[in-house]
């Protein structure tokens, strides 16, 4: 069984989840406590004390009571023509670029192949460098190429350069490793370091640290108990199996799901 809490779309209710399970030894429970009772209130707050199109994400009742929070995918899906919201990551992408135009970007595939479970350790390391002519972003290892992505490719990470492929096409698994690192390094704006993506000299405290990057996910982070949870599509790309981000659980023998409500 896979299981987790999701704040991919909106913040609304502070859910968390435990789940059980059986093992050698008895009964175990793991616990991903989830967001903190006052998390919709807290969120909706800091992304109103932001410029740009970040206050507009806050829904509000008409005596303003906070009602939810969508994340920058679900709200560019409902209003395309907001031009804060779809040329944001513009300069972060360019600074990206033009960085990699000099020097090679690195992604571990955190695999030693495509029948591999590995984590850093025994990942490959695809080299990628962009075109001074074409602006493409071109990779080694079978990984292929990747266009120059615009802001909303970033939010939902499923469009532009990071589309999953359609069905009737085979992607090698080098590259279906790559996208989704690739679009996890950008959300986090941990492009611009001079570090493998990702790996373990950058953890998250490094993330969202750029003043162009996804806070919604920076202060839903800030907001869930122990920082666990799923803010953005790929925010289960983490350096190691033991940092867990994403409070994804997975597990056989399970014997009990428990959602509640944090009050």
């Amino acid at each position: 069984m896979t299981v987790n809490l999701s704040f991919v779309d909106w913040v609304s209710l502070s859910l968390g989840m435990n789940v059980t399970f059986q093992d050698v030894n008895g009964q175990k429970t793991v616990q991903i406590p989830g967001m903190k009772p006052d998390g919709l209130v807290n969120v909706c707050e800091s992304l109103s004390a932001l410029d740009s199109f970040w206050p507009r994400l806050c829904i509000r009742a008409p005596d303003q009571t906070p009602l939810r929070v969508m994340s920058p995918a679900k709200y560019t899906s409902l209003n395309s023509s907001d031009n804060d919201a779809n040329n944001y990551y513009e300069p972060y992408i360019t600074r990206v670029w033009e960085k990699y135009k000099k020097t090679d970007m690195r992604i571990n595939t955190q695999t030693a192949g495509p029948n591999s479970t590995a984590k850093i350790n025994s990942g490959q390391t695809v080299t990628c460098r962009v075109g001074q002519s074409d602006n493409i972003l071109h990779c080694d290892n079978d990984a292929g190429d990747f266009n120059r992505p615009v802001s909303t490719d970033i939010y939902g990470c499923d469009s532009g350069p990071f589309a999953n492929p359609p069905a009737n096409v085979t992607e090698s698994w080098s590259r279906a490793k790559v996208r989704p690192r690739l679009c996890a390094a950008f959300a986090r704006s941990t492009l611009h370091l001079d570090a493998t993506q990702p790996s373990f000299n950058i953890t998250s405290k490094q993330y969202y640290k750029e003043p162009i990057t996804n806070h919604y996910s920076r202060v839903v982070h800030e907001n869930l108990i122990g920082g666990m949870g799923y803010a953005f599509s790929y925010d289960d790309v983490s350096p190691s199996s033991s940092d867990n981000s994403a409070g994804l659980v997975s597990m056989t023998h399970p014997t009990q799901l428990d959602i509640f409500i944090n009050t």
